[in-house]
This record gives structure tokens, C-alpha cells and sequence, in this order.
């Protein structure tokens, strides 16, 4: 008994369909190029930031070294012949001296002794070792830098050195730890006060002359 078709024709024998080949992906390539910019692109970044960093401590090198140092006299802007002197410890304006010596007129222009920004100054007195201008209370006072470094003496003994509110070729010290607050004069006192505080431009700038030997 026949089992083929009855029509006499050859039958094919059924064969599975060969499977493709799926195409080589094209997406190892890409991704090994973005890995590779990725590192290249790492790789640079630190140079520029060595340059960046190196460019801004030349920037505050630079406005450090433009900065008033050294023993000092401290003008009156809007009392010329006067100047910045201690008097039994207090903050006072009084008559400029003439000629040495200059005894309680003479300042040293100091390091901050807080703080680190390269504009952070303190005053400390030539006849009084030790003793610097701080604030307490509101009143500039001359004081001795305790033993134990206290914190809060060292910051209301720093001050911010800024070009003169009342013109930029002098200056004016802007207090480190009471933001916005000067040293000025008032009825030839010495204090801190607000920026907004009446005539504070004009009281809370200095000349800040070498004394004459």
C-alpha cells in the first residue's frame, strides 16, 4: 500500500528552516569609544583644576601682598590731623604726633589672628607687646592676648582691611565676627558700628601713613 500522494508526485521531505545569523552587534565599538572619551575626559580634568587653583592663590597672593603692613599710623579721614592712638586701654582719636617717638599712635598691621582669608588683619600696639585693638561691647579696647589663645578675643581682634567707604585710596576694617560692622570714631572715641549707621563712611576711613623716623 502506497503512501504517497496519489497524484504520482515526489514528496520533499519537510527540513527545519536554517536559522539566521544574527548581524555582529555594532554596539561594543560605540560603547568602548565613550568608555575612552569618558577616561580621556577624566584625565583632564585635574590638570585644569591645577591650573585653577593655581591661578586663584596667585590672585590672593597678589591682593595680599597690595595690602598695608608693618608699623603703621592710622589717619582720621575726616580729621586729617588726627589719628588712632590707645589711651588707659581705650580706643581714642587724638592729635597726630609730629615727630617720634610715637609712642600709643604706633600700630603693627598683622596677620588676622582668626580666620583665613588674605585680607584679615589685626592691629597690634608697638609699645604694648602683645596688646591688640579688639572690640567688647562695641567700644575698641586695647587688650593683652590671653595665654589660652581665646577664641573669642582672637576674632573680635580681627578685622577685614577694605578700600576706604569714603575713598579707595585708603582703607577701612570691617569687623571679622559682627559682619557689616566698622571701626570708626565717634566724638573722637573708637567703636564698631553698622554700615548703615549715619556718617560711618567718612568716621570708619584711615590713612594708613609709615611713621617718619
Amino acid at each position: 500500500m502506497s503512501l504517497g500522494p496519489s497524484n504520482g508526485t515526489t514528496v520533499t521531505p519537510n527540513r527545519r528552516p536554517e536559522a539566521r545569523r544574527r548581524p555582529r552587534s555594532r554596539r561594543r565599538p560605540a560603547m568602548l569609544a565613550i568608555v575612552l572619551a569618558s577616561l580621556l575626559g577624566a584625565a583632564t580634568v585635574p590638570a585644569a583644576s591645577a591650573q585653577d587653583t593655581t591661578a586663584a592663590a596667585a590672585k590672593r597672593a597678589t591682593s595680599a601682598a597690595a595690602l598695608p603692613s608693618g608699623v603703621r599710623l592710622l589717619e582720621s579721614h575726616n580729621f586729617p590731623e588726627m589719628c588712632v592712638r590707645h589711651a588707659n586701654f581705650l580706643g581714642e582719636l587724638s592729635p597726630c604726633p609730629n615727630e617720634p617717638p610715637y609712642g600709643d599712635f604706633e600700630f603693627k598691621i598683622v596677620r588676622g589672628l582668626t580666620g583665613n582669608g588674605s585680607d584679615l588683619v589685626s592691629l597690634q600696639s608697638v609699645n604694648y607687646p602683645h596688646y591688640y585693638l579688639r572690640h567688647q561691647n562695641f567700644r575698641i579696647k586695647l587688650q593683652k592676648l590671653p595665654r589660652n589663645g581665646s577664641s573669642l578675643f582672637r576674632k573680635d581682634a580681627t578685622f577685614h582691611l577694605k578700600k576706604g567707604l569714603a575713598d579707595r585710596s585708603e582703607w577701612s576694617f570691617r569687623s571679622f565676627n559682627f559682619p557689616g560692622y566698622y571701626l570708626r570714631h565717634s566724638d573722637f572715641h573708637l567703636y564698631i558700628s553698622p554700615r548703615t549707621s549715619p556718617n560711618l563712611a567718612a568716621d570708619a576711613t584711615f590713612g594708613l601713613p609709615v611713621p617718619i623716623d
